[in-house]
């Protein structure tokens, strides 16, 4: 009986450290220093989340479903992209993962864009985000 009370209560700490979406993740990472990003579609909003533990994120939010943008592979070529643009106020976060087809490596990142840098127009938008180096 002890031993079921202490799985019970293991299994509540473990599910609390790796706190998931209430509806569906729809993009997941840990970038080089340690920290968690997880995208989440929760029906009408989409959700944002950073930091160390995602239970105590340092930024956390939520915007209308509406309001952000995806781009989905189209089915056509050497890289197979997905990625979601979500808008809030003066910054908007972008995440992103590509696989290629012929190498068979993948890349996943994030871009936070400022709205100071959309101030100074650029001939190509790539070029700005190459500017700012995935998380």
């Amino acid at each position: 009986m002890k031993r079921l009370i202490l799985v019970a209560l293991l299994l509540m700490v473990v599910s609390d450290a790796y706190a998931k979406c209430s509806k569906k993740t729809i993009f997941a990472c840990t970038t080089t220093n340690g920290k968690q990003v997880e995208v989440c579609d929760n029906g009408d909003s989409i959700e944002y989340s950073f930091g160390k533990s995602l239970t105590k994120p340092e930024k956390q939010f939520k915007i209308d479903r509406s309001n952000a943008s995806t781009y989905q592979w189209n089915g056509m070529g050497r890289y197979m992209s997905y990625s979601v643009v979500i808008p809030t106020g003066d910054t908007t976060y972008s995440v992103s993962t590509s696989f290629d087809k012929i190498d068979q490596k993948s890349e996943t990142g994030v871009s936070v864009i400022s709205e100071m840098f959309r101030r100074f127009p650029l001939p190509n938008p790539r070029i700005m985000v190459s500017m700012f180096k995935p998380l």
